[in-house]
């Protein structure tokens, strides 16, 4: 198969572009979200299982807080978290949609505003971007065979003395 580097830059520049388009969307979803929210001060009452698997469970948080009005609300975040966001009884800033009160985001000392789920894949899809570049330019290959002389470098190389 006859690979180019424009070729071989594709699938690095495609996953970049999705990694990285997919933290973007939530980080905007997230900031439109707490553009439009009302903060308030809230106390963490519960939490509800999101999903589980055989090495890790999420959790959505239940926060207690007062909307504008002065009525008491229970709402749920919108995001899961493992571990939970913080424990019952804890503090938390919460955010809420005055159209619809029990939709909420919090922040606490172990959520800050700024999530690691929106900025893992950002940072992931930065790396496979410029991984695409290196490719494109010729500084990384990734179709480059090794030969005799590189295998016996490495076993050298390997090999205790």
């Amino acid at each position: 198969m006859n690979h180019t580097p424009a070729s071989d830059a594709v699938v690095p520049f495609a996953f970049g572009i999705i990694f990285a388009g997919f933290g973007l969307w939530r980080m905007v979803g997230q900031s439109r979200f707490r553009r439009r929210a009302i903060a308030t001060a809230g106390t963490i009452v519960g939490h509800q299982v999101a999903s589980r698997s055989a090495d890790s469970t999420t959790y959505y948080s239940i926060v207690e807080f007062i909307v504008q009005d002065g009525t008491v609300t229970r709402g749920r975040t919108r995001s899961a978290s493992s571990p939970p966001a913080g424990r019952v009884g804890s503090a938390a800033t919460v955010y809420y949609n005055p159209a619809k009160p029990a939709e909420i985001d919090i922040a606490t000392r172990r959520a800050p505003v700024l999530t690691m789920l929106n900025v893992i894949p950002i940072l992931v899809g930065l790396a496979l971007l410029i991984a695409g570049v290196l490719v494109l330019t010729g500084q990384i290959s990734l179709t480059q065979e090794s030969s005799p002389a590189d295998l016996v470098e490495l076993r050298r190389w390997w090999s205790p003395t």
